[in-house]
């Protein structure tokens, strides 16, 4: 098996991003990843499986076990968990590997391992006028589910800290609801 030390450590992060001091190690930053579990798999560590069956919230809450497994074993000193994302209606199309989406002159591939792809249409808005903005379904605070929050704060160790929100934040949001 693969031999790292770890020594997670949410200071040394904290410090860079703060420009207090250098590390003792360069630390390891990314927004968001999607090749956690074939990194897991390289270095020989067994992931946790997603079985069909599964309910979405049992999905995700093994989605985040295998991040944080991704993230302390590879020596990280942070995990990403975040809300489960309410639902914002995008203008969205559904492709497959190879397919091309095509709007007007904009094409966009789809070519993926993994198969079918979601892509946000930049040709496209939801709100394009106030009416549209203020007729936007906009989610409620309280009706929004922060269980992966909680989740995280029991399966990472003393070292490390939870960085919220992941990929999907303000920007991204507002980004894909407006030109």
């Amino acid at each position: 098996m693969w031999e790292i030390e770890t020594n997670s450590n949410f200071e040394r992060l904290e410090k860079v991003l703060t420009r207090e001091e250098k590390p003792d190690r360069i630390p390891f930053y990314e927004h968001g990843s999607e090749i956690e579990e074939r990194v897991l798999k390289e270095i020989d560590e067994e992931i946790f499986p997603i079985e069909e069956d599964m309910s979405e919230k049992e999905k995700i809450f093994v989605d985040l076990k295998n991040h944080v497994k991704h993230q302390t074993t590879i020596g990280y000193d942070y995990v990403h968990a975040g809300a489960i994302d309410p639902d914002f209606p995008y203008a969205l199309e559904q492709g497959r590997a190879g397919v091309s989406l095509s709007e007007g002159s904009k094409s966009i591939s789809a070519e993926t391992e993994e198969g079918e792809r979601v892509f946000q249409h930049s040709s496209k808005n939801v709100i394009g006028d106030w009416e549209d903005f203020e007729d936007y379904p906009w989610p409620e605070v309280d009706e929004m589910n922060f269980s992966p929050i909680e989740w995280a704060e029991d399966l990472i160790p003393d070292t490390m800290k939870v960085l919220s929100p992941a990929p999907g934040g303000v920007f991204e949001h507002l980004t894909w609801l407006v030109p």
